[in-house]
């Protein structure tokens, strides 16, 4: 059996991360992370997070302008960039929210179970998580929390406007205007 592979190492991760769409996180990040989901609530079958206990909103995920809607309304979208988690013992993707709600399928793949990730700010080098702004996919459907109706913003521009060329630029990673 050859070592294992990471997923950051995976060909079209790493054409995203050659281009500036996307840069690694550390391993570090992720188990942090990866410890403050398992320390919310979850289901009664252990397989998802329970979002009826943390206010949240679904959306299926192979819809990207309802994608686009639904983050407008859920508290990851009100940061520009995501951190994406594939294993708690393996670094991290840091892109754009936009393009990870919206390619979420094609970030993960085919892996089976729960897969997460949260807001993130960017500043020059610096990545800071925001865990609290969990994002789950299921394979099917986006699950957040709502934003209190006063800080529901406008829809962000349509997903092939609003994609993020480059990540970690001056200020971080910035929606096309």
């Amino acid at each position: 059996m050859g070592p294992a592979v990471i997923a950051i190492d995976a060909p079209h991760l790493r054409d995203w991360i050659r281009v500036g769409r996307a840069r690694p996180a550390s391993a570090l990040l992720s188990r942090t992370f990866a410890c403050q989901v398992d320390a919310l609530p979850w289901s009664v079958t252990g397989e998802s997070l329970d979002w009826s206990a943390l206010d949240g909103v679904t959306v299926p995920a192979d819809d990207p302008v309802a994608v686009v809607d639904w983050l407008a309304r859920v508290e990851p979208g009100t940061s520009e960039a995501a951190f994406v988690l594939f294993s708690p013992d393996e670094p991290g993707l840091v892109c754009s929210m936009v393009d990870a709600v919206t390619q979420v399928r094609f970030l993960f793949g085919a892996e089976p179970g729960p897969r997460f990730l949260c807001g993130a700010a960017v500043a020059g080098r610096d990545v800071d998580p925001r865990f609290d702004q969990v994002i789950e996919w299921d394979g099917d459907l986006l699950h957040a929390r709502t934003r209190p109706p006063h800080l529901i913003q406008p829809a962000r521009a349509r997903p092939d406007a609003a994609r993020s060329d480059r990540v970690g630029s001056e200020g971080g990673p910035s929606a096309a205007r």
